[in-house]
């Protein structure tokens, strides 16, 4: 590893190509938010596989906060797309595809066209995804509960920022059983009345 590259440093603004074949700068998908860069040694490494995984459930939780989490692996583009798709990772304009056989690719080819039809278009008039607002996460009914019975907690959590705000709305309503969603608002109450977000640490 190069040699400036240390804890508290700056890290280089690299361009490497994306698993689109599109060129990127660091700077350009970090953008004005947090981001989390993982150097990872490739598919072919169990333990990395394994951790990139658990990474895929942990950016559920850090996009509520618009945190960025970006990998840079040594893996051909193939091979990137297909250790994407094995750890399960996604994106919010994104469509997948997955084919048995041949004969699967010839049935779907219309679908297929169409599909790739689209995403020219939509590269050539530079369309982007617009950034979700708070008003658009769902509220889980026992934040609305404890909102209403709590008054300096309801202050306290309309104090926070909306990328803070969203990201705890994420996490509540991610449980599906309403009694690990009253657990999740209670364990939080302490960072949120403290004004922190998240996955924020004192």
């Amino acid at each position: 590893m190069r040699a400036d590259i240390v804890a508290g440093a700056v890290f280089p603004d690299y361009e490497l190509t994306d698993h689109a074949g599109k060129r990127r700068k660091l700077s350009d998908l970090q953008g004005p938010d947090p981001m989390v860069l993982v150097l990872s040694r490739g598919a072919f490494c169990p333990k990395d596989l394994r951790q990139a995984e658990g990474l895929v459930h942990l950016y559920r939780e850090m996009e509520g906060g618009y945190c960025r989490l970006v990998t840079i692996s040594t893996d051909n583009m193939l091979t990137t797309n297909e250790y994407r798709t094995g750890v399960g990772a996604q994106v919010h304009a994104g469509r997948v595809m997955k084919f048995a056989s041949a004969k699967d690719i010839t049935a779907k080819a219309a679908t297929i066209k169409a599909y790739v039809r689209q995403a020219i278009a939509v590269e050539k008039a530079g369309l982007r995804m617009k950034r979700k607002k708070t008003s658009d996460s769902p509220v889980p009914e026992e934040l609305r509960e404890r909102l209403r019975s709590d008054p300096r907690f309801k202050r306290a959590f309309e104090a926070l920022t909306p990328g803070r705000q969203r990201s705890y709305l994420y996490h509540f309503a991610a449980a599906k059983q309403s009694a690990t969603r009253v657990a999740r608002i209670e364990k939080a109450m302490p960072a949120i009345f403290e004004g922190r977000g998240f996955l924020e640490r004192r």
